[in-house]
């Protein structure tokens, strides 16, 4: 019972600190559209999302100041230890927000930082964009321009874009809808998914999976812990290497696809069902296949430390 009594009366005592009040301020401003515009976002602990519209007239970019303050006063002294800086330079946006005095503001076990700032920006989508946070969420429309996202602890969320992609998060999932052009994507704990992916794709995970649902040119991927799946349209036109060093390689292709497979795992099975071999080494159901299918072309090399290899027809 005293034991109980004391771990209660140290939850009371500790509840003001715990629970404090939050107060929100919002600051809004508009541009005029700029042919072949940028955008460049940052923000420490906020959300990013920026909204692509092809009929937009203007560029709005809006930004919600989270202030961990119990008065109006106290959240005035905190907003004056950083910059909100939105402005446009030539066919450039610029969104920051920046901390010039750290003592009350930064992230620590016993508090949460004196303030967080959200940005939701509308763009047309031909606006390259360059957003980054150091602990939310990245989320962009579908785009015609580049795309570069990074965040260090949040997901990362795509639209279609016809233009190179390169988002990483160190502890977040990625998905990406689809691409055109070339995709880099990394994240060092999460999934990544990609939907239609119609440019040289590198993806590499330290702890997720890695899925591809339709690929249409050369893929790579690695995952120290997760499965692959890749699904091909019709041809495998380019070189494809997945690895994992725990998990499963799954691929499908289209029944008239050709290339040189290349598998192996440490811990499993090759399996290679519907296609048409030429066995070079190793055979289906053992730890090693290496085969031309169809004739033979690009390499596929698949390799794992601790699953099985399932290559078959979509």
């Amino acid at each position: 019972m005293k034991l109980l009594s004391l771990s209660l009366a140290v939850l009371v005592a500790a509840a003001p600190s715990l629970v404090q009040a939050k107060i929100e301020r919002v600051v809004e401003k508009s541009f005029p559209v700029a042919a072949k515009g940028q955008l460049f976002v940052r923000t420490q602990g906020g959300d990013i999302h920026v909204k692509t519209d092809p009929q937009v007239s203007e560029v709005k970019v809006r930004a919600r100041q989270v202030i961990n303050a119990s008065s109006e006063a106290e959240a005035d002294a905190l907003l004056e230890k950083m910059t909100l800086e939105i402005e446009q330079s030539g066919s450039e946006i610029k969104a920051q927000s920046r901390v010039t005095d750290s003592s009350s503001l930064s992230w620590s076990w016993k508090k949460r930082p004196g303030v967080v700032v959200y940005f939701d920006v509308v763009v047309p989508p031909t606006y390259a964009t360059d957003l980054a946070t150091s602990g939310g969420d990245v989320e962009l429309g579908d785009s015609q321009a580049k795309a570069k996202i990074a965040t260090s602890g949040g997901d990362i969320r795509v639209g279609h874009v016809q233009a190179t992609v390169d988002a990483s998060t160190s502890g977040g999932d990625v998905s990406v809808a689809g691409h055109t052009a070339s995709a880099k994507l990394s994240s060092s704990g999460g999934d990544i998914r990609v939907g239609d992916s119609g440019g040289d794709l590198s993806a590499t995970t330290s702890g997720g999976d890695i899925t591809v649902q339709s690929a249409r040119a050369a893929v790579k991927a690695t995952t120290s812990g997760g499965d692959v799946k890749v699904g091909f349209e019709d041809a495998v036109s380019a070189e494809v290497s997945l690895a994992s060093s725990g998990g499963d390689i799954v691929v499908t292709v289209g029944k008239a696809a050709s290339f040189h497979l290349n598998a192996s795992t440490s811990g499993g099975d090759v399996q290679a069902r519907g296609l048409t071999l030429q066995i070079e080494q190793g055979a289906p159901g053992k730890s090693k296949l290496i085969a031309a299918v169809n004739g033979g072309g690009p390499d596929m090399k698949l390799r794992t430390s601790g699953g099985d290899v399932r290559v078959s027809l979509r």
